[in-house]
């Protein structure tokens, strides 16, 4: 998998924390958020409760396609929080969940330029 890093504008390869690369072993048709949580080329995600949020925050989400703003919404304000990379620790810093990202290290700036741990993800679940 990889995360796409706000602060430089760039993908990075997401590792855990022994610097192991992560892989994207999941379905995002499976989980409690369907595609929700991915950026893809086409308009609106595959749950219909978080897709009726997100389209009401920002209709270019169902009528154009599904980007980086889409998912922010949906894991910030629809209720996918809990299927976003922002919940789980790694080494690298950020976690590409843009709005979340930005609130979290504006608490602690290390979450941004050092490594994600337990503490980043604890502030991004209080926040």
């Amino acid at each position: 998998a990889r995360v796409y890093n706000e602060l430089s504008h760039n993908f990075r390869p997401l590792q855990d924390l022994g610097g192991r690369p992560i892989k994207q072993s999941w379905n995002p048709e499976e989980t409690p958020c369907g595609t929700c949580t991915e950026v893809h080329g086409g308009p609106g995600c595959s749950d219909p409760a978080i897709e009726e949020c997100v389209c009401a925050l920002d209709d270019h989400c169902c009528t154009s396609l599904f980007d980086q703003r889409c998912v922010d919404l949906a894991t910030v304000q629809c209720g996918c929080a809990s299927c976003g990379l922002c919940v789980h620790e790694h080494i690298t810093p950020g976690c590409g969940e843009m709005y979340v990202e930005e609130c979290v290290c504006e608490i602690d700036a290390l979450c941004c330029t050092a490594r994600y741990d337990r503490l980043c993800v604890q502030t991004a679940i209080q926040s």
